[in-house]
């Protein structure tokens, strides 16, 4: 999927976007991560752009902390599954 579109479509939720990241897989989805460059990080809710074949959109608030939980576990978490 082209970065252009991704980004097209983040900014259509907020227009301070300019970059957008890979940052992983997550139940079949190519996850992006907008941000913008340079500046302080985004506050609030997370959300992410979710990419599967030509299907493109954005993640609800439950997917997003449900991605981030998986891309990004904390210690604890892996600590309990071993």
């Amino acid at each position: 999927m082209d970065e252009r579109r991704i980004l097209q479509l983040a900014q259509g939720y907020y227009y301070g976007f300019n970059i957008v990241r890979h940052i992983g897989e997550w139940k079949g989805y190519q996850v992006y991560s907008p941000g913008e460059k340079g500046e302080t990080p985004m506050i609030g809710l997370p959300v992410f752009v979710l990419v599967k074949g030509e299907e493109m959109r954005l993640s609800t608030h439950e997917e997003a902390f449900a991605a981030m939980r998986y891309l990004y576990p904390d210690e604890e978490d892996e600590e309990e599954e071993e």
